[in-house]
């Protein structure tokens, strides 16, 4: 008897990094694929955000990885409710304002005579 070929998926050779990359496009044009503060659209400098600031006790009670959030933010219904894309001025200045940073942080640097 001849054993029959096991029908291969469609995304078999797919690698983590290529479908890493594919949830986050999906993610990334989900939310705008710009600044949500200041309208800035290179892709290097874009960082999602959550909205109401609970993104570290969010990563530690469920365990999440980038591709976890990318896939969660490309599906849900509300994304847009929850999750923001900042640049990485933006998104720390946001952070200074609410105060969810270190004290050094918060405040601007000062000049020397």
């Amino acid at each position: 008897m001849l054993a029959q070929k096991k029908k291969v998926p469609q995304n078999y050779n797919i690698t983590p990094t290529q479908r890493c990359r594919a949830w986050k496009k999906k993610a990334y044009e989900r939310l705008g694929n710009r600044c949500k503060r200041c309208g800035f659209d290179d892709l290097r400098a874009l960082q999602i955000d959550h909205i109401l600031g609970t993104g570290a006790k969010d990563r530690k009670t469920r365990n999440r990885n980038h591709v976890v959030l990318y896939k969660l933010i490309a599906t849900m219904e509300n994304a847009e409710e929850v999750f923001q894309i900042l640049c990485a001025n933006c998104n720390w200045i946001k952070r200074c304002e609410r105060g969810e940073v270190n004290q050094w942080a918060k405040e601007p640097k000062k000049e020397q005579p």
